[in-house]
């Protein structure tokens, strides 16, 4: 795959689709990288616009921010937020210099999870070149996510180091406690996927930096509430990570905005959404350009 170098820092990027001036960013969650998006959903969205997906700093290949190293505090929650090398302000810029590098003046953006919460501060802070907001399975500018304990948990440990293979069996756990009730997660694809994430690359300190980033990140309702772009917000109504409330303030927050509340869904892709949600975004974005 190819990386860029911008502004000191390098990112893996990969573009599907044909070139056009109908381009796509989507910007990954926490500790994600860019093949965990559902192959379906980049299939159908590469069939119309350009798509490019990338790693964010500190996951996946991109750079990692290795000094000065945070202090590692097994519960996320109680961090010492001054440590934080980073912030979500600093990821959205991030993606402003890959567009820039790529020579991409405007773009869509769709962000998942954290993802989400950089693609926000993007379209606040740089109106002129989004042409569209998706915010996908993401919260609505609030300084601290609404979690329940145990997806909380699953957080933390998913930022501790471990051997290859307890790695995994985490990545699986984890998987099922954030899929919806009446969505049964696929226990043996979702191990392969995570083995195959794991062995391009395991880096869980960054993970913990992406977090710290997260919490260390003033509240952002003022900037949301700025934003004009088309947006869309789609959210599960049980999502464990971040509560349909909190993505329901940015609906009240961002005007015009539309947004989709998904029963049964939690923090995840099912296949039967995936699939829905690759048409919905399609006629989204296809309305956005009329």
């Amino acid at each position: 795959m190819p990386r860029i170098k911008t502004n000191n820092m390098s990112f893996e990027y990969k573009i599907f689709g044909t070139e056009n001036d109908n381009t796509i960013l989507l910007i990954q969650g926490l500790g994600m990288q860019l093949i965990d998006w559902p192959d379906t959903l980049i299939k159908t969205l590469s069939t119309s616009f350009r798509v490019i997906v990338f790693d964010n700093r500190d996951s996946g290949l991109s750079s990692k921010m290795m000094t000065p190293e945070a202090q590692y505090h097994p519960d996320m929650s109680e961090c010492d937020i001054s440590e934080s090398r980073y912030n979500l302000h600093d990821l959205a810029q991030d993606t402003i210099n890959l567009a820039d590098s790529l020579n991409i003046s405007t773009f869509h953006l769709i962000g998942f999870s954290m993802g989400g919460m950089i693609a926000q501060l993007v379209a606040a802070k740089f109106p002129e070149r989004v042409l569209s907001l998706v915010s996908l399975l993401s919260s609505g500018g609030q300084t601290d996510m609404i979690s329940t304990s145990e997806a909380m948990e699953r957080m933390n440990i998913s930022c501790r180091r471990s051997n290859v293979n307890d790695a995994v069996d985490a990545a699986v756990i984890s998987d099922i406690v954030f899929s919806g009730s009446k969505h049964t997660c696929d226990t043996t694809q979702s191990e392969i996927s995570a083995r195959k994430a794991i062995l391009r690359s395991y880096y869980p300190e960054g993970t913990y930096r992406q977090g710290l980033a997260i919490r260390s990140t003033p509240c952002r309702q003022a900037l949301l509430a700025q934003i004009k772009a088309p947006t869309f917000i789609i959210h599960g109504k049980e999502d464990p990570c971040i509560h349909w409330q909190q993505a329901a303030e940015a609906h009240k927050l961002i005007k015009n905005s539309q947004f989709w509340l998904v029963k049964d869904l939690g923090h995840d892709f099912p296949d039967g959404f995936t699939r829905l949600l690759g048409t919905r975004l399609i006629n989204f974005l296809a309305n956005t350009a009329n």
